[in-house]
């Protein structure tokens, strides 16, 4: 907030629970999980996982002897591989297209 300006920032994001608080006790490294295919970042070599009924993202990488890769809106299942609270995100492979 800044009175001399004028101006009233709110951000919808601070009322809304962070998802990585506990995240160790719903997600495991070694763990496998379903989502759904969201995003294909320009900027990292991977592709961006929703995981089922969580608003926790997971940056995948395919491995280089799939012989599918996955499109938009995919249901896939991965393994996590790593956990960084500190960056808040997730890392993880593809197993395999459902």
């Amino acid at each position: 907030m800044d009175i001399e300006n004028g101006i009233i920032e709110l951000s919808a994001k601070e009322f809304e629970e962070n998802p990585f608080k506990n995240i160790r006790k719903y997600i495991s490294v070694g763990g496998e999980y379903i989502g759904i295919i969201i995003a294909f970042p320009k900027n990292n070599s991977g592709i961006l996982e929703q995981l089922n009924s969580t608003q926790v993202t997971v940056l995948v990488r395919v491995p280089a002897r799939s012989n599918n890769f996955p499109h938009y809106m995919d249901k896939v299942l991965i393994k996590i591989t790593e956990i960084n609270e500190d960056k808040k995100f997730i890392y993880g492979y593809l197993m395999r297209i459902i």
